[in-house]
């Protein structure tokens, strides 16, 4: 412990002694780190991060393909989804939502807010409850009932204060009571992360009986085992029996098909993001080579001192210990640098992350950052 403590404090001096060779080494080390760390951070959250849902590998996003024009859509019509979910089709479970805006009303300050009508079970599809509060029973989605509606985390949070009794509190959708039945916790954010409220999906006879009207997105959760080729297969055949069924014109025939969730949710984001580190990498490992050229000089202006202390009686070992000590040092300096200025980026990152980057409010040094 003795010769550790010396070798700390001759490699304090030493670096002091050449703070020229000090501060660029640091500073090569600390930006290499700071980029690297900032821009894995934006590829863990937005990526290589499970979505915030039990066994989020099982829920797949539906897509329709046109078969005359094999033009792509996410949207199905009232009946295909009422007949998709209660045909099972390799799903444990289905659910249907469809998007809406209203002026929300009742508050301070009335805002524009974004939601969602859902079907029944789209809570469970998903595995998640209100953290406050129930989510919809099956009278809610009854005509003529109360209308009730689920509020986001951060909606509760700005506009009413994160009151507790808001369960039970009326608010005004363009006009129209709605009772507060629950809050949603704060990590859940679908579809879309300045989603507001979510409410129950009543169809009417009139959607149900258009079989143009595309406007229902789905989302279902994959019976155990099923695979994605399985479940594909399954979806052709129930688009078949389903179009001889009701007797659909021929343009108005579709295909179906299943992507994984997480696939949807990132898109493109996820290919971009791992060319840009990739590119930062090999910028950052051009930067290292450098470093190692450096340390040579280093040693040639260093050769009489190892000579000195060889002829002393300093061993390899002695020597190769002590250059280690010193690179150590250096190395926990240039982390620490590196680090701070990963800390300093992540904020302008991430409030500068394009409009459709998924889970861009996530972005945040944490542990697995860390440790990378």
């Amino acid at each position: 412990m003795s010769t550790l403590i010396i070798d700390i404090k001759y490699a304090i001096r030493q670096t002091l002694k050449a703070p020229s060779f000090t501060l660029v080494t640091v500073l090569t080390l600390a930006l290499g780190i700071g980029v690297n760390a900032a821009v894995f951070g934006v590829l863990y959250r937005v990526v290589l991060k499970p979505l915030p849902f039990p066994e989020s590998e099982r829920l797949v996003q539906l897509k329709v393909r046109a078969l005359d024009t094999g033009q792509g859509a996410v949207h199905l019509t009232a009946r295909e989804f009422e007949s998709l979910s209660t045909g099972g089709e390799g799903f444990e479970r289905v659910a249907g939502f469809a998007g809406e805006i209203r002026n929300l009303s009742g508050i301070d300050v009335p805002v524009r807010a974004f939601g969602e009508r859902v079907s029944q079970g789209f809570l469970e599809t998903f595995g998640t409850q209100p953290c406050i509060g129930r989510g919809f029973s099956k009278e809610d989605y009854s005509v003529g009932q109360q209308p009730v509606v689920l509020i986001s985390h951060r909606l509760w949070c700005e506009q009413f204060e994160a009151r507790p009794d808001i369960v039970g509190q009326d608010i005004l959708l363009d006009g129209i009571g709605a009772v507060v039945c629950g809050v949603m916790p704060k990590d859940f954010q679908y579809p879309y992360r300045h989603t507001t409220h979510w409410r129950p999906l009543v169809l009417t006879e009139e959607e149900r009986q258009d079989t143009t009207y595309r406007f229902i997105s789905v989302v279902g959760r994959t019976a155990p085992g099923v695979t994605s080729e399985q479940l594909n297969a399954q979806l052709q055949r129930f688009a078949f029996g389903y179009q001889e069924r009701h007797a659909i014109a021929q343009e108005d025939c579709v295909t179906f098909s299943g992507v994984r969730l997480v696939k949807e949710r990132i898109g493109s984001a996820g290919r971009v993001l791992w060319i840009l580190f990739g590119a930062v990498s090999c910028v950052t490992l051009i930067g290292f080579a450098n470093l190692v050229n450096v340390f040579i000089s280093r040693l040639i202006t260093r050769r009489k001192e190892l000579i000195v202390r060889m002829t002393l009686g300093a061993g390899p070992w002695r020597i190769g210990r002590q250059w280690l000590t010193e690179s150590c040092l250096i190395s926990l300096l240039a982390g620490a640098v590196g680090m701070t200025l990963t800390c300093c980026c992540i904020r302008p990152l991430r409030s500068s992350a394009p409009y459709g980057l998924p889970r861009a409010e996530e972005i945040a040094v944490d542990a697995t950052i860390v440790i990378s």
